[in-house]
């Protein structure tokens, strides 16, 4: 069960990745085609926010897939005894 919640967060980080950055590919697209004004970071500091957010995400999802791995156990544990 540990290693399917490992794994389920793993895949549940990626997709909370990959959709915050086609939010911020949208967000970006739409401040150039305006002309607004917008933090572009070139520096070491991205790269730092950038693993916080990556650990960050992980801890939410890992924490998540843990609660839903456990009510998953639970419930096939009182569906046993009436197999």
């Amino acid at each position: 069960m540990n290693r399917l919640v490992l794994v389920a967060a793993l895949i549940l980080t990626a997709i909370m990745f990959a959709s915050g950055h086609a939010v911020q590919f949208l967000v970006t697209i739409i401040g150039m085609t305006f002309d607004l004004p917008g933090p572009l970071i070139d520096s070491y500091m991205s790269w730092i926010w950038f693993a916080f957010s990556m650990l960050f995400l992980f801890v939410v999802s890992y924490l998540f897939c843990r609660w839903f791995g456990h009510r998953v156990e639970k419930r096939q544990d009182v569906a046993r005894p009436f197999d």
